[in-house]
This record gives structure tokens, sequence and C-alpha cells, in this order.
């Protein structure tokens, strides 16, 4: 296995555990804190050249120990001072021009963004001690909305920024490709571009997000998104809804964790108002991929929160009264019920046509 490099001396300034041991815990435990990144040399040249993507490992290695060491104050001040200078350090980086950061800087964005999603996913130790009660009440829980969709809020900045760097993207993908470690079986795809490639998606699922079956499969490229209004609920969910009719078949092993993940990339902003409002259908969706998470019982980082999550809107969603689509809400939540199934339960699939692609 390659080793990470060196530190740099302006690392070593941290409070809280030391980054000489942060590093050395990312050598020996690469594949829990990394699901389905490759130690490849792109990833370290990034990680050496990217004070971005150093601090994210920093972090995520911390948060690691933090689950390995609860009670270990310094794994938590580490974890909490490196994910400060990583935002510090995003929050730079967007200020630049697209010249200014260049195809190299962009990559690494784009690559500090998805680990960031590990980052901002994990419970911290206060949220893992609280109550929920939701039947009757909201999917909240009681919970602090932000700090529960911490991740959407930051996730959703990234859209906007591929949309205004799309002249980098190509070459970007190519490199997150040398990162995955997908087994890309049947012919699927390390980075999935469900925009332009759809999947089959349930037949009934299209029904219940009241999506167009004759423009269900048009492509959603960047540059000129092919949707309703992002003020509906098809407008807000359809890119997620292939997304997640994608990962509902793919097999669950560790190294396609990182695509079970894509569904981060495609919740923006027209989501998050969707589920801040409270939007039952919205949130069956956001459950039902927690659900698809909690098919992967070792990944430290979305487990705890990914299981609580799935009961807690479940039980929400139990509450509600759904009288007037009674049927149709029936069969989604027995779909909801067997989410965590692998391999899933068949239903009507519609495909589309051979032009789609």
């Amino acid at each position: 296995m390659q080793l990470l490099p060196p530190l740099g001396r302006a690392d070593a300034t941290l409070r809280g555990t030391p980054n000489a041991e942060l590093l050395y815990h990312c050598q020996i435990h690469w594949d829990s804190i990394f699901p389905g990144f490759a130690q490849s040399g792109s990833f370290l040249a990034t990680f050496q050249s990217s004070p971005l993507v150093r601090s994210v490992c920093y972090a995520l290695a911390a948060s690691h120990l933090r689950h390995l060491c609860p009670n270990h104050r310094p794994h938590l001040v580490a974890e909490y001072s490196h994910r400060a200078t990583a935002l510090a350090e995003y929050k730079h980086q967007l200020s630049l021009t697209q010249a200014q950061l260049g195809q190299s800087g962009f990559n690494a964005m784009l690559l500090g963004a998805v680990l960031f999603n590990l980052l901002a996913f994990p419970l911290f130790p206060t949220e893992a001690h609280t109550t929920i009660t939701t039947r009757g009440g909201s999917p909240w829980g009681g919970l602090d909305r932000e700090a529960e969709l911490g991740w959407l809020t930051f996730q959703s900045g990234v859209g906007p920024l591929m949309r205004s760097m799309l002249v980098y993207l190509p070459r970007a993908f190519a490199f997150l490709s040398t990162i995955w470690q997908s087994p890309q079986p049947r012919g699927q795809t390390a980075f999935p571009n469900v925009g332009i490639r759809p999947p089959p998606v349930p037949k009934v699922w299209v029904r219940f997000f009241q999506l167009d079956e004759d423009n269900l499969f048009a492509q959603l490229a960047p540059t000129n998104p092919v949707m309703p209004s992002a003020s509906t609920l098809a407008g807000g969910v359809r890119l997620l809804v292939r997304m997640t009719a994608y990962i509902r078949d793919l097999e669950p092993v560790q190294a396609n964790a990182v695509i079970y993940l894509a569904f981060m990339f495609k919740a923006q902003r027209d989501f998050r108002a969707l589920l801040v409002s409270e939007h039952p259908r919205a949130w069956w969706i956001y459950g039902y991929w927690a659900g698809l998470m909690r098919r992967f019982p070792d990944l430290w980082w979305c487990r705890d929160r990914a299981e609580r999550q799935y009961t807690a809107i479940r039980e929400w969603l139990a509450g509600l009264d759904m009288s007037d689509d009674k049927e149709l809400w029936a069969e989604m939540m027995a779909e909801y019920a067997h989410t965590s199934v692998w391999p899933p339960t068949e239903v009507e699939m519609i495909y589309p046509p051979p032009n789609a692609e």
C-alpha cells in the first residue's frame, strides 16, 4: 500500500490529536475511512498540493478516531479544527476566478466536496444522545434542521460551481475516475451520469413523484436542464429519482459505496427547499436513500445517521393522513420498508428508449 506524503511544517500547528497520528491512522485504516477510494497517485498528489483536500482528510481521520474512542476529546478538537480550516479554504477557492482556479484547482475542489460529504454526515456526540419523536409532529423530530441537513447545505453550492466551470468538467471527471474503486459491473461507470444516460425507473415512482412519463428520460445536461419548474415536486426530485433508481439495483459492496454517495451530488437547493417545507414525497425519497445506505452496516460515517433518519422518516410518514391517495402511498411505503434488502424486490420498471443514451 502506498503511503501518504510527509507532513509540511504548517500542518503541525492545529490543536488536538497531532497530525502525524492522523496521517498514520489514514495509512493504516484507509479502506475504512475512505470506502471506495483508491489510494492512487492522483489522490496522493492532490493531498500533497491542496490544503483543502489535506484538511478534509485530517478531519476525516479525526472523526473516525472519535467514533472508535468516543470519550477522547483531542480527536474531537482535531476534527473541529481541521473542518474549520477546510471550510475557510473552500470559501477562499470559491472566490477565485476560473482562470485563477485552473484545472488542478477545480479537480481538488470537487474531490474536497466529495470528501466533505463523508465528513458532514456522521453524528456528533450531542446528536447521538438526542431522542427523536416524529409521529404526529414533523420529520425533524425536534432536531435542529440545519444540523440534520448540514451536508446538503454544503452540497447545494456544488451544482452552481460545476455549471460555472463547465470547461473543466470533462477532465475533472476523468481525474475522479482514477480515484473510484468501483468494480463497474454490467457496464456501469464509476461516476454515473444519470442526467445523460438515464436508468430504468420503477413505474410506481413515476406516478408518485408526478413525473411526465413522455419526458421521463430527456437529457438533463448541466448547460440546458430539461425539467419542470424547480418549484414543483417533479422539478426538485427528477434527477434524484434517476439516481436513486440507479443505486437501488447496485450491489452494496464497499467498492460501490461512493456511487451510493452520488445521491448527495444530485440533491441540490431545490430539493433542500422541499425538505424544509416538509413535503412528504421529498422526505420519502430522502428516507429511502437513507435506507439504501443501511445496506452498508460497516460504514462508520453514515451508519448511525442513516439508521436514525430512515426510522424517523418512516415513523413520520406512517402518521400522515394520506387518505386522498391511499393505495399509492401504501405501495410506496411497502417499497420503503424493503429498501435495505438486497437484491431489491421486483417491481414493474419503465426503461429508457434505445436513443436515450
